[in-house]
């Protein structure tokens, strides 16, 4: 029972190290517009790609990788009228901001992406959409994507080293064979 033991512990560590995942990572990249909206120009478009993303030590697999969470903070900039502006961010719904009003200033608009949206950017990779004026006019400055991102061993091998693996592997070998020995004597 005792060898059983043994071998059943090291083949589950064995297990645990080849399916094990990663931590997660948190990204934060920026798109920049500067696009003024007013009664003659309604949308500008924005587009982020997680696979284009240059960091030391992340490579964004589509499908494989979850994304767990992701939020859009929009800096916008009152074009100097007096009405005040809501703005539409269209992904694969549509959600309308509240009223905003900034006088000659910037404001920040936070958007925290829905897990629908979440499910088709995480196969793809690709988050792609567009801020529409409903009111007022105003510049769509920048939008800053945040997003935590879970990789897999899959797509991270520098966070687990191969030889681990093989150790493991090689344990539970000695293992099986130690087991086999007793078993014959």
């Amino acid at each position: 029972m005792k060898q059983f033991i043994k071998v059943a512990v090291a083949t589950a560590a064995f297990v645990a190290t080849t399916f094990a995942q990663a931590g997660v990572i948190d990204i934060e990249t920026e798109f920049k517009s500067n696009t003024k909206l007013s009664a003659s120009k309604t949308t500008a478009g924005f587009f982020f790609d997680l696979s284009l993303l240059n960091r030391p030590g992340f490579t964004f697999n589509k499908g494989v990788d979850v994304i767990e969470s992701a939020s859009l903070k929009f800096k916008l900039n009152d074009n100097g009228g007096t009405q005040a502006y809501t703005i539409q961010i269209a992904l694969n719904e549509i959600y309308k901001s509240p009223v905003m009003d900034t006088p000659h200033g910037g404001e920040f608009y936070s958007f925290t992406v829905p897990s629908t949206d979440l499910l088709s950017f995480a196969s793809t990779g690709v988050l792609n959409g567009s801020d529409k004026r409903d009111a007022g006019e105003f510049t769509f400055n920048t939008v800053t994507l945040n997003a935590s991102i879970r990789q897999t061993l899959e797509s991270s091998s520098a966070e687990v080293p191969e030889p681990l693996g093989v150790t493991l592997f090689g344990i539970g070998m000695m293992g099986l064979l130690a087991a086999r020995r007793k078993a014959k004597a």
